[in-house]
C-alpha cells in the first residue's frame, strides 16, 4: 500500500470510527423535532416518496426564501426507501456526513498539493509553514524551509 493510499484508508478509518457510536448504538427511532417533522413528516410532497412530481416539486419550488433541492431529493429518496422510520433517516444522514468528511479530507490534501510517500502526516505542520512562506512576502519567511527550492 502507497503512502497516499494509507493516509487516506487510515482517514476512512477514522470517519468510520466517528460514526461508528451512531451504527453501534443504533439511530434514533424518532424524528428530531427541531425541522425533521416539518420537512419530512408533515410534508405531504415528501411522504409521496420520489415519484416525477415530486422530484419536480423539489427542484424547482422554494420554501422559506430557500431553495432546497438537494436535500429535499434526499430526503425523497429516504422516504422512498425506509417510508416514515426515521432509523433509515438517520442513517443516510451518518453515512452523508461520513462521505464529507472524507472529501473534505481528499480536498484538503489536494489544495496542499500532496502526492505519493510525501503527504504523510510526518513534518506536515514543517511543509505546510514552508508552502505558505513561498506566498509573496517577507524573504525571511521562508528560513523555515532548509533545503527547499527558491521561490
Amino acid at each position: 500500500m502507497t503512502g497516499a493510499r494509507r493516509v487516506f484508508a487510515l482517514a476512512a478509518a477514522t470517519a468510520l470510527l466517528a460514526a461508528l457510536p451512531y451504527l453501534v448504538a443504533g439511530v434514533s427511532p424518532s424524528f428530531i423535532p427541531l425541522d425533521d417533522v416539518r420537512y419530512i413528516y408533515e410534508n405531504p410532497q415528501v411522504r409521496r416518496g420520489l415519484t416525477p412530481q415530486t422530484a419536480l416539486w423539489a427542484l424547482t419550488s422554494i420554501e422559506d426564501a430557500n431553495w432546497y433541492p438537494l436535500r429535499r431529493l434526499s430526503h425523497l429518496v429516504d422516504v422512498s426507501l425506509f417510508g416514515l422510520d426515521a432509523r433509515g433517516h438517520h442513517l443516510v444522514s451518518v453515512l452523508w456526513h461520513a462521505a464529507a468528511a472524507l472529501l473534505l479530507f481528499a480536498a484538503l490534501r489536494l489544495l496542499r498539493g500532496c502526492s505519493g510517500a510525501a503527504s504523510s502526516w510526518r513534518g506536515s505542520s514543517r511543509r505546510t509553514r514552508c508552502r505558505w512562506s513561498r506566498w509573496p512576502g517577507p524573504r525571511s519567511a521562508a528560513a523555515c524551509c532548509r533545503g527547499s527550492s527558491s521561490r
